[in-house]
């Protein structure tokens, strides 16, 4: 889910609106902070037209702090910007009161603050999915979408009430865009949630409308088919995953080049579906066209290619080359650091995949280096309740337990459960049986046998939730053992 920038408006501000944007675009941020910042003082006035200005800059600043990976500083900017258009909009609607509901200008200004308001709201929406709240998220993009269609609604009307012309078509063109924006956002919470029923259906109807608009070969349609290809993949439809993901692939070539950012990320995702399936030769192929696409666009972004990287990292450790996995994740890990900086979600993923290299290798200190590093980026960036957050706790203690230290194991391990955050995801459950079962383990060798009975039969249950059996999953035997030896 990607956060909305917005352009600042009013005679005041226009040029700093414009100069931050440019900056933005140009990946200068501190730049572009500078003047939104300049925007936000100069707007200090209590004046609807200048409050608006003002939560505009809001927005722009809290992606500012969204692309760093400053989830706080974003969501409170973003909260600003929304009580500053709320307030907006109960003024206009209260002082406005007597208007005439088919006045041309009050439609129009309704339109807007309903706008900016929504703008907000899915922006917040976007931290939380981010944190992982994803049920929150949810929430706050369905407010967002009866706000869109509040704003079609009034359009529409708008327009009947009019004389119709080629702008109302394209205001009206304008709000279904945005509404296939929120329902794709909403496809993404409910994918993160495991509900892969209605992220699908979600997907399709944003789908549906930006082809009814753009026609099939726009950029937007093509991220709608990488959306799809994502639910697919998860749900193990590996032929229509791929099938949406070459459809993305065919329009960003057509669009971009063979060699750009964006066709790198849709090699990449086809690089993983590939590795899904265990077709490791067709997934290191593909990886390297991704790296390659990346490497020789005309704008280079090394971002990509350290992204590219870190899933050439997954390939090899699958085959078992893992020194080649190592130098692949430290490459890719050296790159983020430098881009993102050093509490970026994105970095602590890579320090995870390097600790599994050392538990691997049972070099456990190094691997709890990691861990432990790990760790502390996503508790600030993502909280202890994210899944990434909660599979670091529980691979901290499964080394914990290779260490013998047992009772700092059980620690961590606790943790993780009580962080968990229930989803209808299979993976997501599949860690909380993993994690009931190393807790198991460290309870048994303290002597507890009766908790470790607990928890050993907690994960078995997991498991048959999920329909898994010991002769289909190395996890249910483990558990299964475990437990016949109390």
């Amino acid at each position: 889910m990607r956060v909305k920038r917005v352009a600042s408006s009013g005679a005041l501000v226009h040029e700093l609106g414009l100069q931050g944007n440019a900056s933005f675009e140009n990946g200068d941020y501190d730049q572009a902070m500078r003047c939104y910042v300049e925007v936000l003082r100069k707007t200090g006035e209590p004046l609807t037209d200048q409050r608006h200005a003002a939560a505009r800059a809001l927005l722009n600043i809290g992606n500012i702090h969204f692309r760093r990976g400053e989830a706080s500083k974003s969501l409170q900017a973003f909260q600003t910007a929304l009580r500053l258009s709320k307030s907006v909009l109960t003024d206009h609607q209260k002082y406005s009161s007597g208007s005439s509901n088919g006045s041309l200008n009050y439609c129009d200004q309704t339109v807007i603050f309903l706008s900016l308001v929504a703008d907000s709201l899915q922006n917040i929406a976007a931290v939380r999915m981010e944190q992982g709240l994803i049920k929150e998220a949810l929430l706050i993009n369905t407010e967002a979408l009866r706000l869109r269609r509040q704003c079609l609604e009034l359009t529409v009307k708008d327009g009947e009430s009019t004389e119709t012309d080629m702008n109302d078509d394209e205001d009206v063109d304008r709000i279904l865009l945005e509404i296939a924006e929120v329902l794709n956002n909403m496809g993404m919470c409910s994918e993160k949630d495991g509900d892969y029923e209605s992220s699908i259906a979600a997907f399709k109807e944003s789908m549906q409308i930006r082809v009814s608009i753009l026609g099939p070969m726009h950029l937007l349609v093509a991220e709608s088919h990488i959306n799809l290809g994502g639910c697919y993949t998860e749900t193990a439809n590996f032929l229509d995953a791929l099938e949406h993901y070459n459809a993305s692939l065919l329009i960003r070539v057509s669009e971009l080049g063979k060699n750009h950012a964006d066709v790198s990320d849709n090699l990449n995702l086809i690089a993983i579906l590939y590795l899904r399936q265990d077709k490791l030769n067709d997934a290191l192929n593909t990886c390297i066209q991704s790296i390659d696409a990346a490497k020789y666009a005309a704008h280079v972004d090394p971002l990509k290619i350290a992204i590219a990287l870190n899933t050439m990292g997954l390939i090899f450790e699958k085959i078992g080359l893992l020194d080649s996995a190592l130098h692949n994740y430290t490459e890719s890990l050296k790159v983020k650091s430098l881009i993102l900086g050093g509490k970026a979600p994105s970095v602590a993923s890579t320090l995870h995949n390097i600790g599994n290299i050392y538990y691997h290798n049972e070099d456990y200190d190094a691997a709890m280096m990691a861990y432990t590093e790990c760790l502390d980026i996503m508790q600030s960036s993502l909280g202890l309740d994210h899944v990434e957050s909660v599979q670091t706790l529980s691979n901290i203690g499964a080394t914990y337990i290779e260490l013998k230290r047992y009772n700092h194991a059980a620690t961590f391990l606790r943790r993780a459960i009580n962080s968990t955050t229930v989803t209808k995801r299979r993976v997501d459950k599949l860690l909380v049986a993993e994690t009931y079962n190393f807790l198991g383990i460290a309870l048994r060798e303290q002597g507890k046998h009766d908790e470790a009975k607990e928890n050993f039969s907690l994960a078995l249950d997991v498991y048959e939730l999920c329909e898994v059996t010991d002769e289909s999953n190395t996890g249910a035997r483990a558990a299964l053992s475990n437990l016949s030896t109390l």
